[in-house]
């Protein structure tokens, strides 16, 4: 409810939204980014083949009967069935681009932050909340492989 609530008042549409989405998950996760895809295999003999199969079971090429990737965004869970790299916006790269400046007080548009379009509030608060998401979950994971190593160090 609070979902459907919130895409009513959205000043992004569900492209726009999707593409945010799936440039933030390629920035973060090396398996939505084509470029990373189509070239982790360049240094094998049978590279082509084995990049052709990756793509195949990823869905790149062509949309899928089935969800087979999955992208958390926030409190929304997002299901694809192609490659969420298709997605990639050169738009939304920009916005995260943007982002940065904002973090250092520049400001997209003139005037304060009253002043912003809607839209460019939203979509930067959307790519902060991904950020916040990502070190909350390096955080964790540092936390994890400290308490390991400290366990480790603790039984000699």
């Amino acid at each position: 409810m609070v979902t459907a609530k919130a895409q009513e008042i959205s000043t992004l549409s569900n492209l726009e939204y999707i593409e945010l989405s799936s440039t933030l998950a390629a920035l973060s996760n090396q398996k939505y980014n084509c470029r990373h895809c189509l070239t982790q295999y360049s240094n094998r003999s049978d590279s082509q083949m084995i990049t052709e199969k990756v793509r195949r079971i990823k869905n790149c090429e062509v949309v899928g009967e089935q969800y087979i990737h999955q992208i958390l965004q926030g409190n929304t869970q997002m299901m694809f069935s192609t490659c969420p790299g298709n997605f990639f916006s050169q738009s939304a790269m920009s916005w995260v681009e943007m982002s940065h400046s904002m973090e250092k007080g520049i400001l997209p548009y003139p005037g304060g932050y009253m002043d912003q379009p809607n839209k460019a509030i939203e979509v930067l608060r959307i790519i902060q909340t991904e950020r916040m998401s990502q070190m909350e979950k390096k955080r964790k994971e540092m936390a994890r492989k400290n308490r390991s190593r400290l366990g480790d160090s603790s039984g000699r």
